[in-house]
């Protein structure tokens, strides 16, 4: 990880991204928030060494609760939240709760959509978020950072149509 965060501060990186982590002994399976929260101190303090942020990424059961985010947030100073807005779609809390809740805590956004069963990545206005709503609920918090389009598609030429779609909606929507 150490390696990673030298390779992004020289790109110019402010901020690095990662996932929570579900790994624990099966017996231990309720303290995954907990392992998290001590795991994490050390990579916050590593990255601001690079001149990072640690962004924490939202994603399943339990770290699709904006309460395991208010805990993570208050145990662990520095670290800061990575918004996924199709992972909201398929977690306890949606986007609306996160922006309401955290929104001051939000330094990165990722946008997709889904059907609210699977995170498919799919291009926005293809799934079932509603994108004005979503894209109203991130500009109430102030937030004025990037959004990465995560939008997959094993097709390169549709992938890069699907993009500028979902960019020009995003576009429209933020004026």
């Amino acid at each position: 990880m150490q390696s990673c965060a030298g390779i992004f501060s020289a790109l110019g990186s402010r901020i690095m991204n990662i996932h929570p982590c579900y790994f624990s002994p099966p017996a231990m399976r309720n303290s995954v928030v907990e392992f998290n929260i001590e795991a994490l101190p050390p990579i916050v303090e590593m990255a601001s060494s690079y001149g990072l942020k640690i962004a924490f990424e939202n994603f399943m059961k339990p770290f699709d609760r904006v309460s395991t985010f208010n805990s993570l947030l208050n145990e662990v100073p520095g670290l800061t939240l990575h918004l996924d807005f199709g992972h909201t779609n398929i977690g306890q809390n949606n986007y609306e709760a996160f922006c309401g809740q955290l929104g001051n805590h939000i330094a990165h956004v990722h946008f997709s959509d889904n059907r609210g069963k699977a995170d498919n990545h799919m291009p926005l206005g293809v799934g079932n978020i509603d994108w004005r709503k979503a894209v109203a609920s991130l500009k109430a918090t102030g937030y004025d950072g990037t959004i990465t389009l995560e939008v997959f598609c094993d097709d390169s030429q549709m992938l890069f149509r699907y993009l500028d779609l979902s960019r020009n909606l995003v576009l429209k929507l933020w004026q």
